[in-house]
């Protein structure tokens, strides 16, 4: 008796995460999707340039705790489309100078506000999102495993409920 109390929980468990891991699969699936035709039409309306590495820019900032972290922004150096020399700052800081100056890169830029400019690199663009479609991948696979298992187990124990109780004993 004992033992099928056991098997309720554990079928009652797989009942549970095999949904949940579809549903999970399902949310990160949509969001990645979105996210990557977000970040090719965002490009879209942006030009792009080559610019050159001028120097970085530090901001230091100092926690509640009273740590203090320095990040870096990027300052760069470049032609916009009307012949303009544009020197502009980065939005996006990082924790580390990640090029030296006088480094050539390519960059996108807003048109109607040439300052406003991002890196115009695919992975930067692209690896978050497709980290998140090989996850929802990976749930979906979990789940179907899952369900599967769960399956495969009802089946040899509760259609010859006589031979497996007798194996137990």
């Amino acid at each position: 008796m004992v033992f099928v109390m056991d098997i309720k929980a554990i079928l009652q468990t797989d009942k549970l995460l095999s949904p949940l891991a579809f549903l999970a699969a399902l949310v990160i699936l949509i969001t990645g999707v979105v996210s990557l035709v977000g970040s090719y039409s965002r490009k879209s309306g942006l030009v792009k340039a080559s610019a050159v590495l001028v120097y970085y820019m530090d901001e230091e900032n100092t926690d509640k705790d009273g740590r203090t972290t320095t990040v870096y922004y990027p300052v760069v150096e470049f032609t916009d489309s009307s012949g303009e020399l544009v020197r502009a700052r980065g939005e996006a800081p990082s924790s580390f100078q990640t090029y030296t100056a006088g480094h050539k890169l390519n960059i996108l830029y807003n048109p109607q506000s040439p300052t406003s400019f991002e890196p115009d690199e695919v992975r930067s663009r692209v690896a978050l999102p497709i980290a998140m479609l090989i996850f929802a991948l990976l749930l979906i696979t979990f789940g179907v495993f899952r369900l599967r298992a769960a399956a495969q187990f009802v089946k040899e124990e509760f259609t010859h409920p006589n031979e497996t109780e007798a194996s137990h004993e």
